[in-house]
């Protein structure tokens, strides 16, 4: 006969359920003491469901002051209840006060509108022209002086394409050879060239002297478009862009925005005094001082358009 008496301990004397297993068990068949509840933190509920209330009138008191009382009802109040006549109800068609301001505040606020123009630009441009003969257009040594005929500049900038001294398209890349090994790639995939051209290519290459952004090659870029087509030489432009109006929100300002293959024939009618005062500084004149003919500069906030597409007159 066992002698010893039953032990009070939670640990051996623990529920049955326990023993075998649970979610306070450490094992199977072994008794484990149920944790305390502080184990688990505050007890959590639960949050109430939002229920949208109507701010106070904009004449009321701050927090804590007393509800006005309510207006008595005059006669004719009075008498339109009598008769089953329903007052229309103070405040706008959405159920908010009329004169109450806090409400509009509480909408979200309209998005301001973005800001018409490009960013601002200065910049020299050294032009180098191009002749491509060749597919795939070969690569330049590094630190190259000359560019040969059937390669192109290292790095990026701005282009011309001319066909017999006029320009037909204008753009923009990253890297000269890049862009133009993919254009003829797809020519020759398409079985329109081989690996020698036809025709070649002739190019005019606008290399900064200093690094330029995306934004700011296509600023350069719509400013060249521009200045040929108010200059009247634009006539045979390519381009799949827009030629609306910008208004640079900061000034540009191109040294050597032409090159010296290309020059401007006159001046278009129709176009604004900015506009025309920039294509008579880049065409030159007496009255313009020599050291900035072909420098294009365009003031904040100034008009610069592109009229190129013209109505043909019906029959």
């Amino acid at each position: 006969m066992n002698s010893r008496r039953p032990s009070t301990s939670p640990r051996i004397n623990a529920a049955p359920r326990l023993r075998a297993g649970g979610l306070f068990a450490r094992g199977r068949g072994r008794p484990h003491r149920r944790r305390q509840p502080w184990i688990f933190g505050p007890s959590w509920s639960w949050p109430e469901p939002y229920v949208f209330t109507r701010p106070a009138a904009p004449d009321g008191a701050g927090v804590g002051a007393a509800e006005p009382a309510d207006p008595q009802p005059d006669a004719a109040a009075d008498a339109n209840a009598a008769d089953g006549v329903a007052e229309p109800a103070a405040g706008g068609g959405d159920g908010a006060p009329a004169d109450n301001e806090d409400y509009d505040k509480r909408r979200p606020p309209k998005r301001p509108p973005s800001p018409r123009g490009v960013v601002g630009v200065s910049t020299s441009l050294e032009w180098q022209r191009c002749k491509l003969m060749h597919y795939p257009i070969p690569a330049l040594p590094f630190r190259a002086t000359s560019v040969p005929d059937g390669s192109v500049p290292n790095g990026g900038g701005v282009y011309i394409v001319v066909r017999d001294k006029v320009p037909i398209y204008v753009g923009e890349t990253g890297s000269f050879r890049e862009r133009w090994n993919a254009r003829l790639l797809e020519a020759y995939q398409a079985g329109i060239i081989d690996t020698t051209l036809d025709r070649p290519v002739e190019l005019w290459c606008g290399v900064s002297k200093k690094g330029l952004t995306r934004e700011a090659r296509r600023t350069v870029e719509s400013a060249i478009i521009r200045v040929l087509i108010n200059g009247q030489v634009g006539g045979k432009l390519r381009q799949g862009t827009s030629f609306n109006e910008i208004r640079p929100s900061a000034q540009i300002d191109v040294v050597q925005v032409l090159p010296e293959g290309i020059k401007l024939a006159g001046f278009r009618k129709g176009m604004s005094a900015d506009a025309r005062k920039a294509v008579e500084q880049v065409k030159g004149s007496d009255q313009i001082p020599k050291h900035l003919h072909n420098q294009l500069t365009l003031p904040p906030n100034s008009v610069f358009e592109a009229e190129f597409y013209e109505v043909a007159a019906g029959p």
